[in-house]
């Protein structure tokens, strides 16, 4: 059986959820992921701030795709724009990590940023920042 090649893809988009429920809803996120992407095969990382959400997604590009669909359509959320799409030889994430969930004015800054301008150097920057903050999550 020949495998697909991974696909790494990283996007950022503007949350509409409000504070007071952003605790339950990206612990609800958190939790359909490990499900979800357990069962297709998709590793990555998920950071919420009061903000914007980031999140990188890794796996067979027929996997990610219909997965990136699904996400666009959701409403917790608007405005995604895809940062970095790029081919994998290795997985960055085991399973699925929490990387930040809570105010940050720092990476409030850092993503407000990508949203208007992704230049290389930020991109690689926001995935190094996710790398560092990642807390693998189990059920």
């Amino acid at each position: 059986m020949i495998e697909e090649p991974l696909e790494s893809l990283l996007y950022v988009s503007v949350s509409t959820v409000p504070d007071a429920d952003r605790r339950t809803e990206v612990t609800r996120i958190v939790a359909q992921s490990l499900v979800r992407n357990a069962k297709i095969g998709v590793t990555g990382a998920l950071m919420s701030t009061s903000r914007y959400f980031a999140q990188l997604l890794e796996g067979a590009v027929t996997a990610v795709e219909p997965l990136l669909a699904r996400i666009v359509l959701d409403v917790r959320h608007r405005g995604l724009i895809v940062l970095r799409r790029r081919q994998l030889v290795d997985r960055q994430f085991v399973g699925w990590s929490l990387v930040y969930s809570g105010r940050s004015s720092t990476l409030d800054d850092m993503l407000q940023g990508l949203m208007r301008t992704a230049d290389d150097a930020a991109v690689d920057a926001l995935e190094a920042v996710m790398r560092a903050l990642a807390v693998p999550v189990t059920d």
